[in-house]
């Protein structure tokens, strides 16, 4: 590797604005989700039939399909986040 000049001197790498930003977006839908699957858990639905149990079930995947799709979401941006991690992505 050849050797870099003063010049060429790497500067110490900050955290992007936008992915704070986008950490602190998903942290407040993560944080709605689970405030709405709380609330599903607490309206206390009687399940009779069949259809109410696969209706419920709907509704808890219709719930926690997104959660698990924030908290994925959640762990890129913070990959993005490290300076280490974008120190070793660059060429």
């Amino acid at each position: 590797m050849p050797k870099r000049k003063h010049s060429q001197r790497r500067t110490p790498e900050r955290t992007p604005p936008q992915t704070r930003v986008r950490l602190t977006e998903i942290r407040a839908e993560i944080q709605d989700v689970q405030q709405q699957i709380e609330a599903e858990r607490c309206e206390g639905r009687v399940i009779r039939t069949v259809e109410d149990f696969k209706s419920w079930e709907r509704a808890v995947a219709a719930l926690t399909n997104p959660l698990a799709a924030l908290f994925a979401g959640r762990g890129d941006a913070s990959c993005l986040d490290d300076p280490e991690n974008r120190r070793q992505a660059r060429p």
